[in-house]
């Protein structure tokens, strides 16, 4: 290091060096971290200690600049027990007198089993006597374990603190945001490419900035090399110089080479996250892992601590990242809230894996492939990379994960791309929308998923020679996987297989290609509506031990043998081969773009950095810094932009602020945060408005935005809530609010300008968190719930930890959208709101995408009269622990409504009472999956299909002044599917099965109200003879085009998956040999036939016809 300090101890001998309780040290030349050996007590009982004896040394140090740092090696952490001990520096000669402690219940929640750099400062020690830095002489660590352990210490020293130092950081490849650290690795002693372990000064560096209460770290553009592993802090942030591979950032940059690990698998992890950490802008890079087809295991790249003692459970934040070629990227495990974006790797085990993951995981803008391993400079051959992933890699894996939100993903060439599977934890269930897999052996790896299942929509699923959707025989009844707008492409391969007893949804996709059947179903439920066969090959087959289909409405290339079906006549099965739709059934719009952009953070546009506290202000709660945060803002104003930088601290704010035109004002976060994070980082405490409506604390003006800062209020009283006005004023055209927590406003954020971005606001409103009347811009990973002011390092006016199960929230809403205007709201979620999302006034053309609400009394309440209302990917629950069913609901309809309402691909449970459609509007429902509740219609019309609702029959009751109810190609409960109040025309119901086996006959059958509203083919089809040989369709390209045009994958050799012994085609039904023989009246009889069933006309249209 630049400055090493004072040393005690090298640890390179016993001298001066004793333990007690019977115990003996031992000298290890085996496993040090500096010089040539480390102190070990071995075995030490369940009493360990370590006591160095010295003549007095004058540190030249002040208690408010010195650290005491050592290395200390834990072989089982959990063996230190509670944490009964201290470490103690004295000047005293022995222990007791005259010194500064530690205690090690404080220390232990930090450690890792290894080696860690343990950092005390001497300003928050405890103090006995009168300490005496010119005269140390004495040392002890110890502390009484429940298990014998063995431990080692290494390089005991004393060293000055840099000061933090908020300043604006070059990069040498640019930035989305304006990078401000208060910390560089350089004042620690590292420096880039000088072939030196830097591992003792990157973490000297983050430690530096865990005690100062949160910030970070920064480490310019250059190779470090790490021989040891990192711990991240919690609040704390490491972050580098990056660009994404595709903007030529392979191989630039700050790189982070790992030496530790290898042939561990079961090793400590390169980097160890804590609650809050975020690590951002750098590439890492095995050096030592340099042949693809000899991989070497190591741990995880990165790992969070153990989340059951909450030091690891919030985050981690991982944020513009590259694994140059990871064994193992990134395990999160009993924790909630990571967030994981604009991430690329070559991953050559595991990319990802989450497990005990509860409210709310984000992992979007992911990529993994071989490109980022074969484009390293000195890289390996990318079809070497590419053989060992197809062969032996899985990208994610999701074990117990509630709610996962996976989006913007593609997977090149691994043999799972996305896999769900059983824990000891549990099951996952979740949502995936913009999915691209290229080259994969198994695109979706269902082995089990929870009972309520996955929806997953806009997907590319290209697996040449093997499994596009794979639902094991694991996935058994209810559980579900959902698929929207998907294209598969499995030549010589299998689009879909289907093994459970479990269920598999299809619509508005495409079937490109495939070696036997594009959906293969050996047992449970098949539901296809509104896709297209485009290969002219035979398309579905249903075994004999499928329980019931629904197919209807698709498109096929061939005229015979469309759907094999082979089941008995205890399956309750529905098939139509025509392409029967209703004119006028909304599909799922286009969501190529619908995405906000992988670079989240807007830019003040100028790089000028103003400190608040240059201004005066000192972030100690007690003095009030509203004076010096408006001169800073006025200052930056005054310079045309920049960013006004509040370090972490308790800033008391007395009066509203003003955010003029081009300023951000931004805390010390680097990325989402909890409230109950400790430390908690930059946090304004609000003392202004108490029993006012306005004026905001904060407004912001045109391109102003708030980032990386918390808002809290400590008057507030959540048994009788105090009336504040509006925490944030989103009033400015082109403002934003970023990374910002509002533990408990009453009003949270209110959006009135034009193209406004919300991007991970966190925390609730006790009367509305966020109130929308704006037009365009997004609103994007909202996590609105009771959670930030109940949970965590709590604040003295804090709720009870169980106040959202007993006392909700129920005069509070979580996003309230009113007279807003082509928005579009992504990936949000809201816990423990009377409302989750209420559409109201004129809102219209609302894109809502991967919705969540949680413990609701209304997930979705729609009134007034709005149109263009779609939501995509939801997830909606209403908790009803009554003896009865309650008044809690999925959608609350209300009868002012006269607006048109869509939701697609949607999973709902635990809402008894399920759902209200009143009013005169227009509802459609396509892809619901619910475990409780029915559709209570009382008005307007109702479009329902391809759904499974598990709950008893009826699953839909119509009133007597519905306009319209069309309910076609349902699943219901294992008895059936009913709709009660259906007197038939202008009604349609039909097509809907029961889930289970069961009598014959008992499927309902299409009704006088089930004709088209206009023929799909411009020209009615005369019934002339059928044509005995199909009409071919146009080639298919084995190796189809990207997105950018390029090839994409190639064919490999070897058949899919096939169905030995099964015959081709059910008994009785045509086949190719017996349509070769069809006339004219056979043609005629089969169609007036078919009309006769289906009281409408059904018509075929092949590939090519319009």
């Amino acid at each position: 290091m630049s400055d090493p300090g004072v040393t005690l101890s090298s640890a390179d001998s016993l001298e001066d060096w004793e333990t007690g309780w019977g115990n003996a040290l031992s000298l290890n030349t085996d496993e040090y971290q500096e010089g040539s050996a480390s102190i070990e007590l071995t075995d030490g009982g369940n009493e360990v200690q370590f006591m160095l004896n010295l003549d007095p040394v004058d540190t030249g140090l002040s208690r408010d600049e010195a650290v005491l740092e050592f290395w200390y090696w834990v072989e089982d952490v959990s063996a230190l027990g509670d944490g009964e001990g201290r470490v103690e520096l004295t000047s005293s000669g022995g222990p007791d007198s005259d010194q500064y402690e530690w205690r090690m219940i404080d220390l232990i929640p930090n450690l890792n089993d290894g080696w860690n750099l343990v950092s005390l400062n001497l300003a928050n020690a405890g103090v006995a006597g009168e300490p005496d830095l010119s005269a140390i002489n004495f040392f002890r660590l110890f502390n009484f374990s429940p298990d014998p352990v063995s431990v080692r210490i290494d390089d005991l020293r004393l060293r000055q603190q840099p000061e933090p130092e908020a300043r604006l950081m070059p990069v040498s490849l640019g930035s989305h945001d304006v990078p401000i650290a208060e910390y560089d690795v350089r004042d620690f002693g590292a420096h880039p490419d000088d072939g030196v372990d830097d591992t003792h000064a990157l973490q000297s560096a983050m430690n530096a900035a865990h005690a100062n209460g949160g910030g970070t770290v920064f480490a310019p553009a250059g190779q470090f090399d790490i021989h040891g592993t990192l711990d991240v802090p919690a609040a704390v942030t490491l972050r580098g110089d990056w660009a994404g591979p595709d903007e030529g950032g392979i191989g630039e940059g700050t790189v982070l080479a790992a030496y530790a690990g290898r042939g561990q698998v079961d090793g400590t992890a390169f980097l160890t996250t804590r609650s809050g950490s975020t690590i951002r802008d750098l590439s890492i890079w095995y050096p030592e892992q340099d042949d693809p087809t000899n991989v070497v295991a190591y741990p995880w790249t990165i790992q969070n601590a153990d989340g059951r003692n909450d030091n690891g459970y919030y985050g981690p934040n991982l944020t513009n990242l590259t694994f140059v070629n990871s064994y193992r990227g990134v395990n999160v495990a009993v924790a909630a809230r990571h967030f994981v974006r604009n991430v690329h790797g070559t991953f050559l085990d595991e990319g990802m894996a989450f497990d005990g993951i509860y409210d709310i995981g984000q992992v979007q803008h992911v990529h993994m492939g071989p490109r980022y391993w074969a484009e390293w400079p000195g890289g390996p051959a990318s079809e070497d990379v590419a053989a060992h992933l197809r062969a032996n890699a899985v990208g994610i894996t999701a074990y117990k994960y509630d709610w996962f939100y996976f989006s913007t993903l593609s997977f090149d060439s691994y043999a799972a791309a996305l896999r769900t599977a059983r824990s000891e934890h549990g099951l996952a269930n979740g949502q995936v929308w913009d999915l691209t897999i290229t080259n994969g052996a198994v695109g979706l790896d269902l082995v089990e998923a929870s009972p309520i299942g996955v929806v997953v929509t806009d997907a590319t699923i290209h697996t040449p020679g093997g499994i596009g959707v794979h639902a094991s025989s694991g996935l058994s009844d209810p559980q579900t996987i959902s698929l929207a707008q998907t294209t598969f492409e499995a030549p010589q391969g299998q689009p879909v297989l289907l093994e459970g007893d479990g269920s598999v949804v299809v619509t508005e996709s495409e079937f490109v290609s495939w070696d036997e059947h594009a959906v293969t179903a050996m047992a449970g439920t098949v539901q296809l509506t509104g896709n297209a066969f485009t290969a002219a090959s035979p398309a579905v087959l249903l075994s004999n031990e499928v329980s019931s289909a629904a197919i209807l409405g698709n498109e096929f290339a061939t005229d015979v043998d469309a759907v094999t079906d082979e089941t008995g006549d205890t399956a309750d099965v529905q098939i139509d081969t025509g392409t029967w739709a209703p004119a006028d059934l909304p599909s799922i719009p286009d969501l190529t773009d619908a995405a906000p952009p992988a670079d989240r953070y807007p830019d003040p546009g100028s790089d000028t950095v103003v400190l608040v506290t240059d201004h005066g202000a000192r972030g100690n709660g007690a003095h009030d810094d509203t004076a010096a945060f408006q001169a800073a803002l006025q200052d930056a104003g005054s310079a045309g932009g920049g960013t006004v930088y509040a370090p972490a601290g308790r800033y008391r704010i007395t009066q509203p602020l003003q955010v003029p035109d081009g300023v951000e004002l931004r805390g010390s976060w680097e990325g989402p945060h909890h409230y109950g994070n400790a430390p908690r980082g930059t946090v304004l405490v609000a003392y202004a408005g108490e029993g006012q409506s306005s004026p905001a604390l904060l407004d912001l003006a045109d391109g102003a935005g708030v980032r990386g800062l918390s808002v809290f209020y400590p008057f507030q009283d959540h048994a009788d809530p105090i009336d504040y006005p509006v925490t944030i004023s989103a009033r400015g055209d082109g403002s934003w609010v970023v990374d910002v927590t509002l533990p408990n406003s009453r009003q949270g954020i209110e959006v009135t300008g034009h193209d406004v971005v919300v991007d991970y606001a966190s925390g609730m409103g006790l009367d509305t968190f966020i109130t929308h009347s704006g037009t365009g811009g997004y609103v994007a990973n909202v996590l609105n719930s009771v959670g930030d002011w109940q949970d965590g390092e709590r604040e003295y006016n804090s709720p009870p930890s169980d106040w959202w199960m007993q006392t909700p929230p129920s005069q509070a809403t979580g996003l309230r959208m009113d007279g807003a205007t082509a928005v579009t709201l992504v990936n949000n979620f809201s816990f423990g709101m009377a409302d989750g999302l209420v559409l109201a006034g004129t809102s219209s053309d609302l894109l809502v995408l991967g919705h969540g609400v949680d413990n609701s009394e209304r997930a979705i309440v729609a009134t007034g009269s709005g149109s263009g209302l779609v939501l995509v990917n939801s997830e909606l629950v209403a908790i009803d622990l009554s003896d009865d069913p309650g008044d809690k609901r999925y959608l609350d309809v209300s009868e002012d409504f006269t607006g048109s309402l869509q939701l697609h691909q949607t999973l709902a449970w635990a809402a008894r009472g399920g759902s209200n459609l009143h009013g005169s509007g227009e509802v459609t429902v396509s892809q619901w999956i619910s475990s409780e509740g029915a559709f209570d219609v009382t008005g307007g019309s109702l479009h329902l299909s391809a759904s499974y609702l598990h709950d008893d029959a009826p699953q839909v009751r119509l009133g007597p002044d519905v306009a319209q109810a069309l309910v076609i190609a349902n699943v219901g409960n294992a008895q059936a599917f009913e709709v009660s109040g259906d007197d038939g025309d202008p009604h349609c119901v039909a097509w809907n099965v029961r889930k289970d086996h069961g009598e014959p006959g008992t499927g309902s059958l299409p009704q006088d109200g089930c004709s088209p509203g206009a023929p799909i083919d411009p020209e009615p089809i005369d019934p002339e003879p059928i044509d005995p040989e199909p009409i071919d369709p146009e080639p298919i390209d084995p190796e189809p085009a990207d997105r950018d045009g390029d090839a994409s994958g190639a064919d490999r050799p070897g058949a899919g998956p096939t169905q030995a012994g099964l015959p081709a085609t059910r008994e009785g039904d045509s086949s190719p040999g017996a349509l070769a023989d069809s006339g004219a009246s056979i043609a005629l009889a089969m169609l007036v036939a078919t009309l006769l069933v289906s009281g409408g006309l059904i018509v075929r249209r092949r590939v090519g016809e319009r």
